[in-house]
């Protein structure tokens, strides 16, 4: 989770607005800080976050800004890799699922917001991942809080990359465990905190916990090493799956698969939301009595609504399409337009994070180029997302575009001539050297 400071730091670019004495007791007046600072970005048209999509996440989308300016042209924002939310089996599937199956679940997973439909799924999950047995929750944020506040105690501890989604530290800091992050992907970073703490602690608990694709940098990190020295040191590895599984690898199995890791990792998290057309995520594991510890205590069963039956028919109906045939033809297409986006943007001059895989990660210099840069490629008729502080580092702003294989090679083509044209027009985006030219709306496409 992120503290108030850092997002009126964000909001307001300037660092002296998240000193303590510019705080005060009132919560509210505090946001004040950075009122001008964002309302400044968004009349400029240099504020392209919380856009309202309108219709389908399909290649094309039609958008709103936040002041209601509409944009439109080649999508790059979604995360529907495999195009699955508009697909017309998934759709039929809903309405069938919609005309037999209660529109909620009734209650909490842990008392009586089962369905057949939800069980299903879990096994399918488990089965798929190689583990003993899964548990479904309604979000990818309440999987990876639970997996780590469920299995930590205040005598463990908790091992996390930095570059890690921020429920798994939130999850592990609610039990009293001591977390310690290492540098990110460092096998080294890793041996060296698991020496130390099992030489100081040999009884302890400890979890090692990692993403198998980064979304902000798209590093796959060395998960063999990491079972390894997990082995070597009787430490629990837990992985988050969520922008891999169903996503890449000839199976459809994620970076597992490629490094040949399915079925041997400990604790496998992740989410439905990127690749299989529905909300949700889930926690697998080789324990059953875990899982059992998950369903009986964890607050994401016991104290908020459990996936309702028609979710998870319609993730159920995404694991055919996943699984199948059609779903290895598409990420080859995914694939094939993650290395022509790279290798296009690299012989362009810009910097590509990274390995491939369905997120593409170029680094922008400069708070305000990066925001120009992002405005001039709505306004020619390509829509990304630009990441900054306090999602990554003040200083390193990026591109975060997200393919779908539903993509053209042409569509590709487009987003790196309008990349290299808008870098142009803008200047060199080095840190301190403004825009000669600064977009001031956006055309209708």
């Amino acid at each position: 989770m992120i503290a108030a400071p850092a997002l009126i730091e964000s909001l307001s670019d300037t660092s002296s607005a998240c000193g303590s004495a510019g705080h005060g007791s009132d919560l509210f007046g505090r946001w004040n800080l950075a009122q001008p600072a964002a309302t400044a970005r968004l009349a400029g048209g240099l504020d392209l976050r919380a856009r309202v999509v309108i219709g389908r996440h399909d290649r094309r989308a039609s958008m709103l800004d936040r002041a209601g300016r509409s944009m439109a042209g080649l999508n790059f924002t979604s995360m529907d890799y495999l195009g699955l939310s508009s697909h017309e089996t998934i759709a039929a599937a809903t309405v069938k699922a919609a005309q037999r199956l209660p529109l909620a679940s009734g209650g909490t997973a842990s008392m009586t917001g089962l369905s057949p439909q939800l069980l299903a799924l879990e096994r399918r999950v488990a089965d798929s991942v190689g583990l003993a047995d899964a548990t479904v929750f309604a979000s990818g944020w309440q999987a990876l809080q639970a997996a780590s506040a469920t299995l930590l105690g205040p005598n463990d501890h908790a091992i996390i990359d930095m570059n890690a989604h921020p429920a798994l530290k939130a999850g592990a800091r609610l039990t009293g465990a001591e977390v310690h992050t290492f540098p990110h992907a460092s096998l080294e970073g890793v041996e060296r905190r698991l020496s130390r703490l099992r030489r100081a602690a040999p009884a302890a608990g400890l979890l090692v916990a990692t993403s198998a694709f980064f979304p902000t940098t798209a590093t796959i990190p060395d998960l063999i090493g990491l079972v390894e020295l997990c082995a070597a040191y009787q430490a629990t590895l837990m992985v988050d799956v969520a922008h891999d599984f169903g996503a890449l690898g000839q199976r459809g199995l994620g970076v597992a698969e490629l490094q040949g890791l399915v079925g041997r990792i400990d604790i496998v998290v992740g989410s439905f939301a990127k690749t299989f057309g529905s909300n949700g995520g889930f926690v697998a594991s080789r324990s059953t009595p875990y899982q059992l510890a998950l369903r009986l205590a964890g607050a994401g069963q016991s104290q908020s609504s459990a996936l309702s039956p028609l979710q998870a028919a319609v993730i159920l109906a995404a694991f055919d399409i996943v699984f199948s045939p059609e779903g290895t033809r598409r990420r080859a297409r995914l694939m094939a337009n993650a290395l022509r986006l790279r290798n296009r943007l690299v012989v362009e001059g810009f910097h590509v994070r990274g390995q491939p895989g369905p997120l593409v990660s170029v680094m922008l210099q400069g708070g305000l180029f990066a925001r120009a840069m992002t405005a001039e490629a709505a306004r020619r008729g390509v829509l990304v997302n630009l990441l900054e502080s306090p999602h990554v580092p003040r200083h390193a702003p990026r591109w975060r575009l997200q393919l779908m294989s539903e993509h053209t090679m042409a569509d590709i083509d487009r987003l790196a001539e309008v990349a290299v044209t808008a870098r142009a027009l803008l200047g060199t985006g080095q840190a301190g050297v403004a825009p000669v030219f600064m977009p001031t709306g956006f055309a209708e496409i």
